[in-house]
């Protein structure tokens, strides 16, 4: 079977079951206005009141399982592909759609993990002052913050999990200086994409565990600020230069060649039209974050994070281990891991001999 009936076969039952969520076609009549995503850290109290009302509502009415349903279904197909990035920029703006029809005024936010990367736990994205922490008991239910005590019925009725890989903290989560070395020794899209999917982005899946770590993910609304940071890297990386705008060539899982020309799966529409955040039907912008992860190492700039007791007073080495991507359902290319594993590694000693 060609893979666009395929996607086109599964983008038929998805619609059968996601009659509030189905896709609409894109608005390409230009912008109105540009949204501003902000690191959700620096939303206003009043700001992040809105959200979490929004996020509450998602649930509730059981949006974020429709979206869990999409991304379950087309799994094997934008994953480990070249549509990985352009695919999932649609499916948060996809989701932002959702959001403007329960309260106009929601922009979503990203979660930079880059700022806590050493203990993510210490953030206040992973307490019970925002989206809840590791799950509790045997179920490993989220039992705090605004996802506290959420039931989900895809694919199976059950609670909402989290399952931190190290017991009590996900494990050290890509520090910028890694992210930013990845960003400029890609020579092309193709290899920036992989790189991305296979290091920082699968070490936040993996750490949070739980849902985040299956094909339902979007159960968890977690889910969509780690793909908003994902999008925003893709989109700094974009601005480097013209090339880097608009190449995405690329193979998809089959070996199918990725062009501008090619259809994005579900939405039926051509990967040109996700590949600018200010193009007609996204029109939006990331806000650099306040406390940004990128700052002097050993400097006397005192963050919420400073205090974080680390091994022997080095910082810790964030890995993937090759047992975590054969548990994951997420097709990650074990060469490309080890790869991203050497390359932050590499990054974090420079760090620690730095500061030693």
């Amino acid at each position: 079977m060609k893979l666009s009936s395929y996607v086109s076969a599964i983008a038929i039952s998805v619609l059968g079951f996601n009659q509030d969520v189905s896709a609409q076609f894109m608005d390409n009549s230009g912008c109105r206005r540009i949204l501003v995503r902000k690191e959700v850290n620096d939303l206003s109290q009043g700001e992040w009141m809105a959200f979490a009302r929004v996020a509450q509502e998602l649930h509730r009415r059981g949006i974020l399982e429709q979206f869990a349903r999409i991304h379950n279904n087309l799994g094997m197909v934008v994953h480990n592909s070249g549509v990985f990035l352009p695919w999932h920029r649609r499916f948060v703006n996809h989701l932002q759609q959702a959001v403007f029809s329960i309260d106009p005024s929601v922009v979503l936010p990203y979660w930079d993990w880059t700022i806590s990367w050493q203990a993510p736990e210490r953030n206040p994205v992973l307490t019970g002052n925002m989206f809840g922490g590791n799950g509790f008991g045997a179920s490993r239910c989220i039992r705090n913050g605004i996802s506290a005590g959420w039931q989900k019925r895809y694919p199976f009725n059950g609670c909402v999990t989290r399952i931190f890989k190290d017991i009590s903290s996900p494990g050290a989560f890509w520090p910028p200086n890694a992210v930013a070395r990845l960003s400029n020794n890609a020579r092309n899209f193709a290899e920036f994409s992989q790189n991305l999917e296979n290091g920082p982005h699968g070490i936040v899946h993996i750490g949070i565990g739980g849902d985040m770590n299956e094909m339902w993910a979007p159960n968890d609304i977690l889910f969509f600020l780690h793909h908003g940071m994902v999008d925003k890297v893709w989109a700094d990386w974009q601005s480097m230069n013209q090339v880097n705008a608009r190449d995405v060539n690329s193979r998809a899982a089959n070996g199918q060649r990725i062009t501008l020309q090619s259809w994005l799966p579900y939405y039926n529409e051509p990967i040109y039209t996700a590949m600018n955040t200010r193009g007609s039907g996204y029109c939006y912008v990331y806000q650099p974050p306040q406390m940004s992860g990128f700052r002097t190492l050993g400097s006397n700039n005192s963050t919420m994070y400073d205090d974080v007791d680390l091994d022997g007073g080095k910082l810790p080495i964030p890995t993937i281990e090759l047992e975590s991507i054969m548990e994951s359902k997420f097709m990650y290319n074990p060469r490309i891991v080890q790869r991203m594993n050497e390359l932050v590694a590499e990054v974090v000693s420079e760090m620690n001999n730095r500061t030693s």
